[in-house]
């Protein structure tokens, strides 16, 4: 279950890479020179605190994984008992799954309708 979960956590990361770059360089090059403009205007202690934010953000949520396999680790090396997953682990890994599943489902959803009406203006 360790490298289930590991896994789940990296191919959420590789989707929300790809998703992020597509999005930049692909669907919406205008944002990306907007970004730059906003970037050179961006004060250092603005950019500094998303840096933080961000980063506490991921460690967060990677926190779960490492502790997973350095158990994994421990267990291989010194036949200890592994630490049970229990329910709410299995029901986590099920949720994290499933979010994988709905989001990615979700980018190729909004990419497609963007790129169907690309050209067309919003009525109000």
């Amino acid at each position: 279950l360790t490298n289930i979960h590991t896994s789940l956590a990296l191919l959420w990361s590789l989707r929300l890479m790809i998703f992020l770059l597509h999005r930049e360089y692909v669907n919406w090059p205008q944002l990306h020179k907007r970004t730059i403009q906003v970037n050179e205007r961006s004060r250092m202690e603005s950019k500094f605190s998303v840096w933080i934010i961000c980063s506490f953000f991921y460690a967060t949520m990677v926190m779960p994984c490492i502790y997973r396999m350095q158990d994994a680790i421990i267990v291989a090396d010194e036949n200890y008992a592994s630490l049970p997953w229990g329910i709410v682990g299995k029901i986590g890994l099920i949720l994290q799954g499933t979010g994988l599943l709905l989001e990615s489902v979700a980018d190729a959803q909004k990419s497609s309708f963007k790129s169907r009406n690309r050209g067309e203006k919003r009525s109000k």
